[in-house]
């Protein structure tokens, strides 16, 4: 968290507080890195981020690593493989973190949405879409498919430089949230001064119709 790698666990902590005020029984924390996906890695993933001690009797880390195909109508794909605590969740709360990133240009809600995809699952996509405009349209698409019921982007301290971990934290100032999550992305690449052009999954979702080019 200090590095700014990572979504910080306080906010995970007040999202956590928000739905318990609300009765909700069970929330689920769930992360799927690039590179292996099993309970080790995820382990140690979640000490790391400092999620370790958001667990209590409602609150669980998931260490189910199964995962299924779901069909696409996008496009590009015509399946992604989703990881199950998602394709169980009745509601699904994207939190990302606000970086640059040496891909993407920016990573905020729309890329989180990776993280629904398995470990090794995601190199695979990076090398069916080695160009870098078709690999966000491809995320562009996974978000839509996933479709979060809200994004929330920890925005506090954010990174900038050669992300998504090799950037500087930098102090953005903001937590922002919206059901639509391309809508968001535009509206933070525009808080950060960062044209959409070089914000690709933005410029991907305006391609798409999903957001617009002019706010």
């Amino acid at each position: 968290p200090e590095e700014a790698v990572i979504t910080d666990p306080l906010i995970i902590s007040a999202i956590i507080d928000y739905l318990t005020k609300r009765e909700i029984e069970s929330i689920v924390i769930c992360d799927s890195p690039g590179g292996l996906y099993n309970r080790n890695r995820l382990k140690a993933i979640y000490e790391a981020a400092g999620y370790l001690k958001l667990e209590s009797e409602i609150v669980k880390l998931n260490y189910d690593t199964g995962s299924e195909e779901v069909p696409s109508s996008g496009g590009k794909i015509s399946s992604f493989d989703i990881i199950k605590p998602i394709l169980d969740a009745d509601i699904f709360i994207n939190v990302a973190k606000l970086k640059t990133h040496a891909m993407a240009g920016m990573t905020a809600s729309v890329k989180n949405n990776f993280g629904t995809v398995p470990g090794l699952k995601k190199s695979e996509f990076h090398c069916r879409f080695p160009k870098r405009i078709e690999f966000c349209e491809m995320l562009v698409e996974l978000c839509s498919l996933v479709s979060p019921e809200i994004s929330i982007v920890d925005g506090v301290l954010g990174m900038e430089g050669n992300g998504p971990s090799g950037g500087s934290p930098r102090n953005f100032g903001i937590i922002a949230g919206s059901k639509n999550p391309f809508l968001l992305d535009r509206v933070l690449c525009e808080y950060i001064g960062m044209n959409v052009e070089d914000a690709l999954t933005v410029k991907s979702s305006i391609m798409a119709g999903y957001s617009p080019r002019e706010i």
